[in-house]
């Protein structure tokens, strides 16, 4: 069974780029009315939400076999860079993925009701 605990770092630039892009959404969705306090609690939110769904997506890219290997290491201990290394010599490109994954929670959070 694939286990989601793999965690991808995030650089401080990607994530000001992923900061500043669920800020977006927050305007674009016409929620600036929001008292500092419930945006702030918002943007936490929306970018836990985010991360996961590009973490998902990241896992999802990857084969069968490279998940299988993936879940033996984390089975036995392997450190975040090792994992880290998997994914960079997967031969996915990840920067696809992300921008699909944004595209994806984009759509999703503005469809819903308020």
């Amino acid at each position: 069974m694939l286990r989601m605990s793999a965690k991808i770092k995030l650089t401080p630039t990607k994530s000001r780029v992923l900061a500043a892009f669920v800020s977006q959404l927050i305007k674009d969705k016409g929620l600036t009315e929001l008292d500092p306090a419930a945006r702030a609690d918002l943007k936490r939110k929306l970018m836990r939400e985010l991360n996961s769904e590009i973490e998902r997506a990241y896992i999802m890219a990857m084969s069968d076999e490279q998940l299988i290997q993936m879940n033996e290491m984390l089975d036995t201990g392997a450190s975040d860079e090792e994992i880290g290394e998997l994914f960079e010599t997967s031969g996915v490109n990840y920067e696809e993925v992300t921008v699909k994954a944004m595209q994806a929670f984009r759509n999703n959070f503005l469809k819903e009701a308020r």
